[in-house]
């Protein structure tokens, strides 16, 4: 981010927030715990479903023996590592910022 950058939180959680910068060109930074990642909106988008798509209660009650979820990342050889606790506030949190982006999505075209 430059020095200039504006930043405009879409939701936060005690653990994670969401946010976009104005002079970014476009991008979507994805911050829990120790993670910070900035990507496009396209891949936002994949991220968000993939999130959404999980069901941690399914996961856990079929891998009783795993303590996280896996998440793989547009870099196939980095993955994310989640508790069920963590995926649950990930899922709010994603969610909140999904309908904000297509909030301000629809506004812009309104405006247009």
């Amino acid at each position: 981010m430059s020095e200039f950058c504006s930043i405009n939180i879409l939701c936060e959680s005690p653990n994670g927030k969401i946010y976009t910068c104005d002079s970014c060109a476009e991008k979507v930074v994805f911050c829990y715990k120790n993670i910070t990642q900035s990507m496009c909106k396209k891949y936002f988008n994949k991220f968000s479903k993939n999130v959404f798509n999980l069901n941690p209660k399914a996961f856990f009650k079929d891998f009783p023996f795993e303590k996280r979820i896996h998440i793989r990342t547009e870099w196939n050889a980095l993955f994310y590592s989640f508790t069920k606790k963590e995926i649950l506030e990930i899922q709010i949190l994603l969610k909140q910022a999904d309908f904000k982006l297509n909030l301000f999505d629809r506004y812009a075209l309104y405006l247009n």
